[in-house]
């Protein structure tokens, strides 16, 4: 008798803590298909934030040509990284062309800086307006899916994230990277 009783109160015990550890796997898959959610959005809302890099890019290079004949062969750098630039859902490798396009955009900057009539001209002053109102907005898309993208891995670290981890192949999210200035 003191043997059955034993083993069902081990049963008892052993059903509760599988109820909570259903429970608990259940919570953190919520919380992953959340933070995915606003990951997922928040990368749109960066991609579509850099969107006008493009055309900001066009715009500068007009602009600076007249001074450098470099300026056509950076364009055409920017231009060459998005006509390779892979589709589709990878967040790294979407991440990484716009961070190269970026570079190409900022040291086209750069160039048009070395030009103190190009630099004085109202025509950069609105470029450099635009540009910097387009980087606040690229820097709070970026710091939103940041954000979200860290609690994603912070639940895939839990226990729980990791059993959902092992049995669904769930791989972390990358963290987006500052622009190099």
């Amino acid at each position: 008798m003191k043997f059955l009783r034993a083993l069902a109160t081990f049963f008892v015990i052993l059903l509760v803590a599988g109820f909570a550890l259903a429970f608990s796997v259940y919570n953190s898959y919520t919380e992953l298909a959340e933070y995915h959610r606003k990951a997922k959005s928040s990368f749109a809302d960066w991609e579509a934030a850099m969107a006008p890099r493009r055309e900001m890019l066009n715009e500068l290079a007009e602009l600076t040509a007249v001074y450098s004949p470099d300026a056509d062969e950076i364009l055409r750098e920017a231009e060459r990284i998005r006509a390779e630039a892979p589709d589709g859902d990878d967040i790294s490798t979407r991440a990484r062309m716009h961070e190269l396009a970026g570079m190409k955009l900022t040291q086209l900057r750069a160039l048009a800086m070395r030009y103190p009539q190009l630099r004085d001209s109202d025509s950069f002053r609105d470029w450099e307006t635009a540009y910097l109102r387009h980087s606040i907005a690229e820097e709070a898309a970026r710091t939103s899916f940041n954000s979200a993208a860290r609690r994603y891995n912070d639940v895939l670290d839990s226990f729980t994230g990791k059993l959902i981890s092992f049995a669904f192949a769930v791989e972390p999210k990358p963290v987006l990277s500052a622009p190099a200035e």
